[in-house]
């Protein structure tokens, strides 16, 4: 066991995105989070800031570091480039398109350091179903214990372990490879707790690269709000005041 971080280290934010419309809004939701040691690493997937809307090119400027990749690699590729490119002790991997609380990284860092995982993530999650205004709790029960695999978008872990256990070289379920890959390394996985993050299914099914169909979720979940279409200041709210 090597020595402990210092309580406040610095957490490396990798976002890999093929949709440049998404960043204003992802960034400032990044912006907004009470743990401030961090530093943020954009991967711009099939994309060159040189190509950028302004609004796009202003929010790139929380960045750190911008790398640009063609669409030919694969999203295990990005984040590999990503991380190899980060500072900071730990690593957070972040996806454009759903919701972090202000808590989030707080939280996330809170179970890094007090040794609960090596990876540290969510498997009890909210997820908003757009094309219905649906709210549905998945995996409910399933927080605050070890497991197996946590939501891919949630994924914290030290920068140390993804440089031993790179992810795989694979345009979709990188997160999952890598839970598999560096528990047959002997990693563990925790689970936090349900609050400060929320998957978001957009109606258009060819945004997602996890095409589960929305009555799944419904399914194998509790619906815990049936309303009109909530703005994304309203599902922040939820997560943010823990009122769900």
């Amino acid at each position: 066991m090597g020595p402990m971080p210092p309580q406040t280290p610095l957490v490396s934010l990798v976002l890999v995105t093929m949709r440049p419309s998404f960043l204003p809004a992802i960034c400032a939701m990044l912006d907004r989070q009470t743990y401030a040691h961090t530093e943020l690493v954009v991967v711009l997937h099939g994309h060159e800031v040189i190509g950028l809307l302004p609004d796009e090119r202003l929010a790139l400027e929380s960045a750190r570091a911008v790398l640009e990749m063609p669409s030919s690699r694969s999203l295990g590729h990005c984040l590999n480039a990503a991380i190899a490119e980060s500072r900071g002790i730990f690593v957070a991997k972040i996806d454009d398109d759903d919701l972090y609380g202000r808590e989030y990284l707080a939280e996330m860092v809170g179970h890094l350091l007090a040794e609960d995982g090596d990876v540290v993530g969510k498997a009890e999650i909210y997820v908003y179903l757009e094309e219905s205004g649906t709210v549905v709790l998945r995996k409910p029960g399933a927080s605050l214990k070890t497991v197996k695999f946590v939501a891919g978008a949630t994924l914290a872990f030290s920068r140390s372990l993804a440089l031993q256990c790179p992810f795989r070289d694979v345009a979709s379920r990188a997160g999952a490879y890598f839970l598999e890959d560096s528990r047959i390394n002997g990693a563990t996985a925790y689970s936090t707790s349900r609050r400060n993050f929320m998957c978001v299914r957009r109606a258009a099914m060819d945004g997602h690269t996890w095409r589960l169909p929305d009555n799944a979720f419904i399914e194998n979940g509790i619906v815990l709000r049936r309303h009109r279409h909530a703005t994304r200041a309203e599902l922040l709210a939820m997560i943010d005041e823990r009122v769900a």
